[in-house]
């Protein structure tokens, strides 16, 4: 990561980066901590690589316009901008790596979160952010890519643990990330390296302290898939299935927790 931070110990705090830094010596756990808040405007420094962590874009049919837009409230820090070409099945994803740098999903005490919106172009897309076994391919039902994250099909959000064609569980967050509106949602790992199991949930400001956030758990743990294959850090894709323009916004972007190794 670019960012100075404390390094890795427990896992109180472990999402925002925030660990009991040891006296002396390794950490007794180390986790991942990566945000990124989409600050740095690459695209004006003629860079395709875009956010804090340098994500990369993947063209699906044709490339996305992709841009920093002006934050218009305090409650954000950075935006990233993903337009479509206006025919079907044209989009695109940024993601980390060109080899897969995740053995399997997410290690157990991982914990994953972002903040996306739909604000253009609202019926008749694909938009997915998490963890895919391919940074090039869809994350439908139908499609066998293998995937942990957030799903949206012109409709609701879905938490979404899948292996494969039709081999899939699903959690329904009960509303859209349509509008003007910012949701922020993510998935714990919990159960054992042998028996994962994904928690879904969404996250709220207190509204009484600000330094505290509020989170749902929605639904049961996703169990009984297995994921068989690496995966890609996705921090979001986006796909139109007509030919109307589709845009996806991006605030952070963020996956810590504890995991000993």
């Amino acid at each position: 990561m670019i960012y100075a931070r404390q390094p890795a110990g427990f896992a109180l705090g472990a999402l925002g980066g925030s660990y009991p830094a040891p006296a002396i010596g390794l950490p007794p756990a180390v986790g991942p901590a990566y945000w990124d808040e989409f600050v740095p405007d690459h695209g004006a420094k003629a860079k395709s690589l875009y956010g804090d962590m340098d994500w990369l874009e993947t063209v699906i049919g044709s490339a996305l316009t992709i841009q920093a837009i002006q934050p218009t409230s305090y409650a954000e820090i950075g935006i990233l901008s993903c337009t479509t070409a206006s025919a079907a099945n044209r989009g695109g994803t940024l993601s980390q790596g060109s080899i897969a740098p995740l053995y399997r999903m997410p290690p157990v005490g991982s914990t994953f979160v972002c903040k996306v919106r739909i604000t253009s172009g609202t019926t008749n897309y694909e938009f997915w952010s998490g963890f895919a076994s391919s940074n090039a391919n869809r994350v439908g039902v139908t499609n066998t890519t293998q995937f942990v994250g957030i799903r949206a099909v012109g409709g609701n959000l879905f938490g979404v643990y899948k292996s494969g064609a039709g081999v899939e569980s699903t959690v329904d967050f009960g509303f859209s990330i349509e509008g003007t509106t910012w949701h922020q949602v993510g998935f714990e790992v919990i159960g054992t390296q042998a028996a994962p199991q994904v928690q879904f949930f969404k996250l709220s400001p207190n509204a009484t302290d600000p330094e505290v956030w509020d989170r749902e758990d929605v639904g049961t743990p996703r169990a009984g898939i297995t994921i068989s294959v690496g995966l890609f850090p996705i921090a979001l894709g986006i796909l139109t299935t007509d030919a109307v323009q589709k845009t996806a916004e991006i605030d952070y972007w963020a996956w810590g927790g504890r995991t000993a190794r």
